[in-house]
């Protein structure tokens, strides 16, 4: 695996470490048995990957995952990359879970590669979650999301909806 770019550094990587790479608005799964998607570990991946970005974070059950953002992959044969969010329902609740923090957290640093202000690269500030122009000194945060979820009734009716962009 080629790491071009480290957010921290990662050193030692082990070799049960589940993976979240992603490609644009895909991610990297091991082809589905049964109509299973499985997430590769990382003795699972054993060709050449170019990555923009590679990172270690926690999930939010405590477990590290290792996370990348790829760059123009060409996987093998028992490799697919599939669309996030219209197969997001085929992945367990932890996984799901995983992928929506860590798809958030790869779409900010590749939205802020740069400063908005005066257009220099930015870097990974060590001391925060933040990424930092060293020429103006901005900080760029990760973007939150909040949300709710509410039940709307009239008696004894519930109103049940879903967005247009995932399947029925």
């Amino acid at each position: 695996m080629i790491i071009t770019k480290t957010i921290p550094e990662i050193g030692h990587i082990p070799e049960n470490i589940p993976c979240l790479f992603y490609f644009n608005n895909t991610i990297l799964v091991l082809k589905p048995d049964l109509n299973a998607f499985v997430l590769p570990h990382y003795h699972d991946i054993t060709f050449q990957v170019g990555t923009r970005c590679a990172f270690i974070m926690t999930s939010p059950d405590g477990l590290p995952i290792l996370v990348a953002d790829l760059a123009a992959p060409e996987i093998p044969d028992h490799f697919a990359l599939i669309k996030t969010h219209a197969h997001y329902q085929n992945f367990n609740f932890k996984e799901r879970q995983a992928i929506a923090k860590t798809f958030g957290y790869v779409y900010w640093l590749r939205m802020h590669q740069f400063c908005g202000r005066c257009t220099s690269a930015t870097i990974y500030d060590i001391n925060e979650c933040s990424l930092l122009c060293p020429a103006c000194e901005h900080h760029y945060y990760p973007k939150t999301n909040p949300s709710i979820i509410v039940l709307v009734y009239r008696g004894r009716e519930l109103l049940l909806a879903r967005s247009p962009h995932f399947l029925p």
